[in-house]
């Protein structure tokens, strides 16, 4: 039987009935209600035996009057009793009303910022406790979890999540022009892709609007205009089986696969209608260049995966080529991975495995490393922002160059020359420095071009004290320690900062008690709504303010004060003083280096990652630890993810068409 008495009375409430029906002074009877099977566990039940001491473990050492979170809404009331139950069962209510389920989900397993850090994990057990409680707080009444539950990994199952169709980047484009056509294609002709919040691969960044169709347009004119035919119109038959060979031949290689009977007929029809073979094959040209097939990566992918409505598809072998090609390389595949398409070798995750290996190994790779890291550490607001070069004179257009350069030559010697760790990255004490960054490292440089130092490795290991990283993530006339402090909050541990509506973000002005950036804060947070996030922000911030606003060090403030740059974090435990001891803390625990393990992820997919993509993740975290934090290899097991192999989608299927046929014919 399950437990009834008081409990019976709020368990009413919870389900929607009428508290006053069922209140008494007598106990309620110990009999099963006829219309509740015997194994129904209500709301009331499930909370008083699973969910409360749950939230009693793992969420009242804070969230209780003299804890930490005792200014929140969230407040708990230790105890076992049935009146203590409908206190904490009715203020979730009201605070599931008040915040919604989302952050009720996302505060303790770390996806929004929150003081009290990880709590569960998403596919944990703990986890599908809270999910159920949450559930049943939105939809009362149920015997058991009344929606979905969480996601689980070991139900054998496929989980892609998302697959937006995406256009490629600017660079990517170009480079098909180029390895295809031979052509160069001038800058700025082609829709440029915008380098702002996320990765320049994500979906929405590279979008098409009217504008850009005619970019688009302009480029395609531009490319066939300028293709060289003489030779290719010179191939031993008459000039027109010839322009009609190449044009599907080079169509072919522009869409990264075999036509469809259809697109061949449709590239082809300029030259069926009596063109000159020269006009003919440029206008099939022009064609090909503006269609979805080469604009878009796997625009007709999708083989689906046994039978009936199973909405998950293997993706064909030639997006799968398209997919490796444009991640690791931003271009389109070469010969050898076309004919692993071909062969089949693309259809088992150990010819993937060993294709993107040899492709990790070539040159592109580095571009694409050096771009994933100016993306991940958003140097891009370097070109943005206007420097007070009164307080910073060596602030100029080719200081922000070098800034550029030296963080590309980090990265990539990490990656291509040194270790290739995560480690490497973040502890690495070696840079590359022009006469101007010298200066700024207090250094003196060997010649006038660039050179390669060793930093100090105890006030700058890696790439966050590099002047790069540094010099974006400031203010025009000061240093930002709530930008980058955020910064790593988001991109190194990969909490979501969602501060609350309405929130006065205005500091107070120095005052006889308010003297340093730390006063100034610490009154910001005195406001309740600010604590969650600046409790978790602030003290790592803190820790790079002995780095001024364009990355050089300083032992004061500007008005002569000591720069404290200690601080402390429930998550990872631990207190620091200075930036080295920070990130020896943040950059060496899991957490770290599964939230680089999730970036690579999301640029290599072009989204960001979804519950969905939780089991992927969780492997390539593992992976990606029990490696010793090895990049290349990294980049090898993103594309064996689910999201990269498959898609979940319902509509087109490619069986529909038309059989093909050889591009050569």
């Amino acid at each position: 039987m399950m437990r009834r008495g008081l409990l019976t009375v709020w368990a009413a409430v919870a389900c929607g009935g009428d508290p006053e029906a069922k209140s008494s002074s007598e106990p309620a009877p110990e009999t099963q209600d006829s219309a509740t099977p015997d194994d129904c566990i209500d709301d009331a039940e499930f909370f008083a035996q699973t969910g409360a001491p749950l939230l009693d473990a793992d969420c009242a050492a804070c969230h209780v009057p003299d804890g930490a979170a005792g200014s929140t809404s969230f407040l708990w009331t230790t105890g076992t009793q049935d009146d203590v139950l409908e206190v904490n069962y009715t203020m979730l209510q009201q605070l599931l009303d008040t915040v919604g389920a989302d952050t009720l989900l996302s505060k303790p397993t770390a996806q929004v910022s929150h003081g009290g850090g990880l709590r569960f994990d998403v596919l944990d057990g703990d986890y599908a406790v809270l999910h159920e409680l949450v559930a049943r707080l939105e939809q009362p009444g149920a015997c058991a979890h009344p929606g979905s539950p969480p996601l689980t990994c070991d139900d054998g199952g496929i989980h892609p999540g998302a697959a937006p169709l995406r256009r490629l980047t600017d660079l990517q484009y170009a480079a098909l022009v180029k390895d295809t056509l031979q052509v160069e294609l001038p800058e700025g002709i082609f829709p440029a892709t915008p380098l702002g919040d996320g990765f320049r691969t994500a979906a929405t960044a590279n979008g098409v609007s009217a504008a850009g169709a005619e970019s688009i347009l302009l480029a395609a004119e531009y490319v066939a205009d300028s293709v060289a035919l003489e030779t290719a119109l010179d191939c031993g038959a008459s000039r027109d089986a010839c322009a009609r060979s190449w044009l599907l031949d080079r169509a072919g290689a522009l869409w990264r696969r075999p036509l469809w009977a259809s697109e061949s007929a449709l590239i082809t029809r300029f030259l069926d209608a009596g063109l000159d073979p020269e006009e003919g094959a440029r206008m099939g040209i022009f064609v090909a260049l503006q269609s979805p097939q080469a604009l878009y990566l796997d625009a007709l992918a999708a083989e689906r995966m046994g039978d009936g409505d199973d909405p998950v598809h293997a993706v064909d072998a030639f997006a799968v080529a398209s997919r490796l090609a444009f991640f690791v390389g931003d271009g389109p595949p070469d010969a050898e991975l076309l004919e692993a398409a071909a062969s089949g070798e693309l259809s088992t995750r150990d010819g993937v495995a060993t294709q993107a290996r040899r492709l990790v190994g070539l040159p592109r790779t580095t571009g694409v490393v050096a771009r994933f890291h100016q993306d991940w550490l958003d140097l891009h607001q370097l070109r943005d922002m206007l420097k007070d070069t009164a307080r910073f004179p060596l602030w100029d257009d080719a200081l922000v160059d070098d800034m550029f350069t030296e963080t590309d030559l980090f990265t990539t010697e990490v990656v291509w020359m040194g270790e290739a760790t995560f480690d490497a990255l973040l502890f690495s004490p070696t840079t590359w420095v022009t006469p101007s960054l010298a200066d700024i490292y207090g250094l003196s440089a060997d010649t006038d071009d660039w050179s390669r130092l060793t930093l100090d490795p105890h006030t700058r290991p890696g790439v966050l004290s590099r002047t790069g990283f540094l010099g974006a993530h400031s203010y025009a006339a000061a240093s930002a320690p709530v930008r980058r402090g955020a910064w790593i909050v988001e991109n190194l541990l990969c909490e979501d900062l969602a501060p609350p509506p309405g929130i006065d973000t205005t500091l107070p002005e120095e005052s006889a008690e308010i003297r340093t950036i730390r006063d100034k804060l610490a009154a910001h947070a005195a406001d309740p709504a600010c604590r969650s996030c600046h409790d978790r922000i602030d003290p790592i911030g803190f820790s790079l303010e002995h780095f001024d606003g364009i990355g050089a060090w300083r032992d004061s403030w500007d008005n002569g004060i000591a720069v404290d740059a200690t601080g402390s974090l429930e998550e990872p435990p631990g207190d620091f003083e200075g930036y080295s001891e920070m990130i020896a803390l943040v950059g060496t625990s899991d957490r770290a280096k599964a939230c680089y393990a999730q970036r690579w992820f999301e640029y290599a997919v072009g989204r960001p990652a979804g519950p969905g993509d939780a089991c992927s993740l969780r492997t390539l975290a593992d992976r990606f630890t029990d490696s010793g934090g090895d990049i290349p290899q990294l980049i090898v097991d993103i594309s064996l993810t689910d999201a990269f192999l498959y898609r979940t989608e319902s509509g087109f299927d490619p069986h529909d068409l038309p059989e093909t046929t050889d591009a050569s014919e």
